[in-house]
């Protein structure tokens, strides 16, 4: 954003449409804003595929709450809003570590008081006295907070399209690690759906689902493929 700007306008044609005092008017505007959109999308559509693809190295995943959101986190990046990223890629690590902290005996207090603990002593405490994390899964999260913190305190000159990448790329292995189908066998008789579906507002072409066998034969004879 240019430093010398005082004043920032929303987009005109929103309230045009919304204020518009005829159908007419309305379905004019709508059309403009339909052809806005369009070209905003196609004009970046290679980028935001290149960003999507670079970020994506695993395939499968428990259907876990950190993985669903990690994909919306994803989907941001994806397209541009590489702050928003950052921020949600940190709110998932605090996600991952409540979660495991509702499973374990702990010293902290109901889950609104362990909300308001500094993030820092609940994921040493984890580390310390569970086995539920690795040590490079707290290096990973914690480095996440890291450049969350600087965004949130900046204490020295920020890139986030860089820094938004960095994170949803340690993430991704943070996931993997915790919630990731490492074994194509663990995939026998399971259902599979795009983790996308999630999102039927957004990505409403995404509804593959299926049902894996463990031979030809038996998907032969069990078609469920969406």
């Amino acid at each position: 954003m240019k430093e010398d700007v005082s004043v920032l306008s929303e987009y005109e044609k929103i309230l045009q449409i919304k204020n518009a005092p005829s159908k007419k008017l309305h379905d004019m505007y709508l059309q403009s804003i339909r052809k806005d959109l369009s070209c905003e999308y196609l004009d970046n559509l290679d980028k935001k595929i290149e960003r999507w693809v670079n970020i994506t190295n695993y395939t499968y995943f428990e259907s876990k709450k950190p993985v669903v959101y990690y994909i919306e986190a994803k989907m941001l990046y994806r397209d541009g809003f590489f702050e928003a990223a950052i921020s949600m890629a940190r709110s998932i690590c605090e996600m991952i570590c409540y979660d495991i902290l509702n499973e374990i005996t702990h010293p902290f207090g109901s889950h609104d008081n362990i909300e308001k603990q500094n993030f820092r002593p609940l994921i040493k405490f984890i580390y310390d006295q569970s086995n539920l994390l690795s040590k490079k899964v707290v290096d990973y999260i914690n480095l996440i907070y890291d450049i969350e913190n600087n965004y949130v305190h900046p204490k020295s000159k920020q890139n986030p399209k860089k820094d938004s990448r960095k994170c949803l790329l340690i993430l991704g292995n943070v996931i993997f690690e915790l919630y990731g189908i490492k074994n194509i066998e663990n995939l026998i008789g399971k259902w599979i759906q795009i983790a996308y579906a999630n999102f039927p507002d957004i990505c409403d072409c995404y509804h593959l689902g299926m049902e894996v066998y463990e031979t030809p034969e038996e998907a032969i004879k069990n078609p469920t493929i969406l």
